[in-house]
């Protein structure tokens, strides 16, 4: 399994308030382009973050928020933005049809997520793509079911190699602590949400994901055929592979 740095300066940003918030620039792509630095971020909740976290993502020239969570949590822990920039945008994913109060696996919720809410997943994809977008950060509670699927979706799209997106992924389980599952068991009892999730607040294998990513393959051929299923267009694609890579 290939293995990135955990914790480089450039990766990760140690921000008040919150976890797992880091660039997700840098990687390298099939072609031999790079993914561009401080073009795309992901995070947990920001909710907590202070106000020089939001005054470095403003120097940052942060354009877009994509708050990836269900109403319930983003009410109770609204983003901490009040100008017109950042724009912040709700995408919940799961739309409210998530079943609550079942213990579900953590590798049923991935495959729901491709197989029932890819219009929720490409639409998320599709607000990344406009004119203006970047730089964009992608969140959700803790940064690695949801913002999980859809940042890969988005390398996938850029042409970085699934080994590589495997391992930004279980990048969360480095970041994550004890500290933080007790908040989620918490929150989630508060809010009605499915209690089975606490169990899997860390686990972030590789492998899940790669197996996402497969299930989307035998299904639809390709990411960029998945994506152009459920109402995404080739120009689209395009135009987001040419803003996040860097070519030589």
């Amino acid at each position: 399994m290939t293995t990135v740095d955990s914790a480089p300066p450039a990766r990760r940003l140690a921000l008040p308030g919150t976890r797992n918030f880091r660039d997700v620039g840098g990687y390298r792509t099939r072609d031999g382009g790079t993914v561009r630095w401080q073009l795309l971020y992901r995070s947990d909740a920001l909710s907590k973050m202070d106000e020089s976290g939001v005054a470095e993502l403003a120097a940052r020239g942060l354009r877009t928020v994509l708050d990836l969570r269900e109403p319930q949590e983003s009410d109770h822990a609204p983003d901490p933005f009040a100008g017109p920039l950042p724009e912040v945008l709700r995408r919940p994913v799961f739309d409210g049809r998530l079943e609550t109060g079942a213990q579900l696996d953590l590798e049923a919720v991935y495959e729901r997520m491709v197989d029932d809410f890819g219009a929720q997943l490409t639409g998320a994809v599709r607000e990344l793509a406009r004119p203006g977008a970047l730089p964009a950060l992608v969140h959700c509670t803790a940064g690695k079911d949801r913002t999980g699927v859809v940042v890969a979706l988005v390398l996938s799209v850029a042409g970085v190699d699934r080994e590589l997106i495997a391992a930004d992924y279980a990048l969360t389980a480095d970041y994550l602590g004890p500290a933080f599952v007790a908040e989620v068991r918490a929150r989630l009892a508060e809010l009605g949400l499915p209690q089975g999730l606490h169990d899997n607040a860390i686990a972030c294998p590789p492998e899940l994901i790669l197996r996402t990513l497969e299930r989307i393959t035998a299904a639809h051929g390709s990411v960029e055929n998945f994506l152009r299923a459920h109402g995404a267009t080739t120009e689209e694609l395009t135009a987001l592979r040419t803003a996040l890579v860097e070519t030589p």
